[in-house]
């Protein structure tokens, strides 16, 4: 019985989502996984329908989604749609009320493994994506932030680390800001997973204890996937989080957040101005449908405008930006195209996000061979560094890494 349900559910939602778009010519499956609103069943249905008469090909994120899909088809609620963000931290700490009442720790246990890491046929080891990185103001730690690990940290540079967030609601980590030398006990963390939507948001949580402990910090927010955090360089009471919904502000040290972005959607990635805080640059995202735009504030998120002078009219999926010290003016922007998620092109601004110029669109910048090839994967991995000494030096992360 519950085999004819699932099955006629997912028909019904194979039909309807038809209906809307061509599913077998459009990826639309790579935003329609970001989206917990849209059913598990219908999403699949949409990556099946693209893949019926076309090759799986490397660099395009198709493992990707195969990941995501073998990890919720076992999470699922029987007629696919995706379980409330707390169920697995109630059912974890039911557990432990359960434990301490009727369960032992002694028994006759033995472990089963696994015991070893998969290896990498490179690299020799097996390896997992890290969203965030930092290096702590104060005593130099590394912070990293793991999209289904949680948030690890190292004394020693990299050589060896620990982690004690193993309790949190969600092992997602996307952001990660420490609080200035005044205060150099307090981290906060963004949750959730930006890239694959492996994890539950449970938007901001912090830290007053260097990491051994955390508790939410996300009232006004609620169960939002962070997707990048910022500390205002000039007012450190004062935060900006960009998330799944929009971008929220914080002016008492992530206590409150406030939404204050007037376009639909989330937001990706977000950069201040170098030293002008009331300028602020953002990627948003629309889901279930592809689309990203960039937006700018120069009054402190009190006003947004689009900016689309100098973009092409080609429809873009994500978009990443860079900032330099070095030259406050300058906005440099890469962007992944809809149709296949190689580049779209690269952009720069030298009037502070007003408008833009395409300095390129050849080279694949985010295909995975030496010269570029022809497939891409931007709606999934999509980065940019600058200088803070040579405006003129840039890179580029996509599948392999390129430097101008």
């Amino acid at each position: 019985m519950k085999s004819t349900i699932i099955f006629t559910l997912f028909l019904f939602c194979t039909f309807s989502l038809n209906s809307q778009i061509d599913t077998s010519n459009v990826p639309i499956w790579q935003s329609m996984m970001m989206d917990r609103n849209v059913n598990f069943y219908k999403t699949l249905s949409a990556y099946n329908k693209y893949y019926a008469n076309r090759k799986k090909e490397r660099h395009t994120g198709y493992k990707a989604f195969e990941r995501w899909a073998y990890y919720w088809s076992q999470r699922i609620l029987s007629d696919g749609s995706f379980p409330p963000p707390m169920r697995t931290h109630n059912e974890y700490f039911k557990f432990l009320r359960n434990q301490v009442r009727t369960r032992s720790a002694s028994g006759n246990w033995k472990a089963i493994g696994p015991f070893n890491s998969p290896s990498n046929p490179i690299t020799g080891a097996g390896v997992g994506r890290v969203n965030a990185l930092y290096v702590h103001p104060s005593n130099g730690n590394y912070l990293a932030g793991a999209p289904q690990g949680g948030l690890w940290t190292s004394t020693n540079q990299g050589v060896s680390w620990t982690s004690n967030t193993d309790y949190l609601p969600s092992l997602g980590v996307s952001a990660i800001v420490v609080h200035p030398t005044s205060n150099p006990e307090k981290i906060f963390i963004g949750t959730g997973d930006r890239d694959a939507n492996d994890a539950d948001g449970k938007g901001v949580w912090v830290s007053n204890d260097n990491g051994q402990t955390f508790v939410a910090s996300n009232t006004g927010m609620g169960d939002k996937i962070v997707n990048k955090l910022m500390l205002n360089p000039l007012n450190s009471n004062h935060m900006v989080a960009a998330c799944s919904d929009g971008v929220y502000f914080s002016y008492n040290q992530g206590t409150n957040w406030i939404k204050r972005s007037s376009f639909s959607g989330g937001a990706k990635d977000m950069q201040y101005a170098p030293g002008d805080t009331a300028t602020i640059y953002v990627t948003s995202y629309t889901n279930p449908f592809v689309a990203s735009s960039f937006y700018r504030t120069i009054n402190g998120g009190v006003n947004w405008t689009e900016i689309t002078t100098g973009l092409s009219a080609t429809s873009r999926n994500r978009m990443a930006i860079g900032v330099t010290p070095a030259n406050p003016n300058i906005v440099y922007l890469v962007a992944s195209a809809t149709s296949n998620s190689r580049l779209e092109a690269f952009y720069k601004s030298s009037n502070k996000g007003a408008s833009f110029q395409m300095q390129q669109n050849t080279l694949n910048i985010l295909g995975g061979e030496v010269t570029g090839g022809t497939q891409g994967q931007g709606w999934y991995d999509l980065a940019i560094e600058t200088s803070s000494t040579d405006s003129n030096w840039v890179m580029v992360g996509g599948v392999n890494i390129f430097s101008s």
